[in-house]
């Protein structure tokens, strides 16, 4: 399984809706969610912006994320 770290530009890109790749930001994340593919949001990113992050695309995968940020974070 693929694991996708969203780089901070494309995440911004996805949020800001005046952005120039707003669109193809959209299109990259739903692409990934359709997929299953389980992203992690850096952690530069405020924890208000990532959380409605997951909630607006990944709903269900949130959980997953946090525990692969979890083994992350404590060297797997």
């Amino acid at each position: 399984m693929e694991i996708v770290f969203l780089d901070t530009n494309l995440f911004y890109a996805t949020i800001l809706k005046n952005d120039a790749h707003h669109e193809l930001a959209t299109k990259t994340i739903e692409t990934l969610t359709r997929k299953g593919t389980p992203i992690i949001i850096p952690e530069a990113v405020s924890r208000e912006l990532r959380q409605s992050f997951y909630r607006k695309y990944l709903n269900a995968q949130s959980r997953i994320i946090h525990h692969y940020r979890k083994a992350i974070r404590h060297g797997l």
